[in-house]
């Protein structure tokens, strides 16, 4: 994992990137959900994670429609009995989801899944997520939250929908 100056410039780096487009882009960047990247690594065990940056100009498959891009940072975590999960995080607001894809859901590696259109990417077995509060949580947590359940839960409940218990005071799936 880089240290916050890596996340930080990166972050910089990718709003001097959309400035210089054209059309200016209005990318708008929160560099509170990339550091939901480093609390997912805390909860994982950081010794068993690796960073990664999304690539627009890796071996994309152009079928149709945005991939994981160059905007997204990309958690890729060892599991102990096994295989590697991976969650995706831009720090762009309202124009990037997350997207988690489990080892032992998908029958392709994340990697193979991220370079397909998103839709296709879901198609596979990537979970998507948005940021969004639950009170009594904040978007940030709430997300935190929402990525470990998914990590968490059986292979046969990763692809059902979020369900909230107030009971519990947690995200079930």
């Amino acid at each position: 994992m880089p240290d916050d100056d890596g996340i930080s410039r990166f972050i910089t780096e990718r709003i001097n990137h959309h400035a210089a487009q054209p059309c200016g882009s209005g990318f708008q960047a929160d560099p509170q959900r990339t550091a939901v990247l480093e609390r997912i690594a805390q909860w994982a065990g950081r010794d068993r994670c690796t960073l990664y940056r999304g690539n627009t100009t890796a071996e994309v498959i152009d079928i149709g429609g945005e991939n994981v891009t160059d905007d997204y940072l990309v958690l890729a975590i060892n599991r102990p009995a096994g295989g590697q999960d991976a969650v995706a995080i831009s720090p762009a607001v309202g124009r990037h989801a997350t997207f988690v894809v489990r080892h032992d859901v998908s029958h392709l590696p994340w990697r193979d899944v991220f370079a397909l259109p998103k839709a296709s990417a879901r198609g596979l077995g990537a979970k998507r997520m948005q940021f969004k509060a639950r009170w009594p949580m904040d978007p940030y947590e709430a997300m935190f939250e929402k990525v470990v359940t998914a990590l968490e839960c059986s292979t046969a409940r990763f692809g059902e929908k979020f369900v909230y218990s107030d009971d519990l005071g947690a995200y079930l799936l």
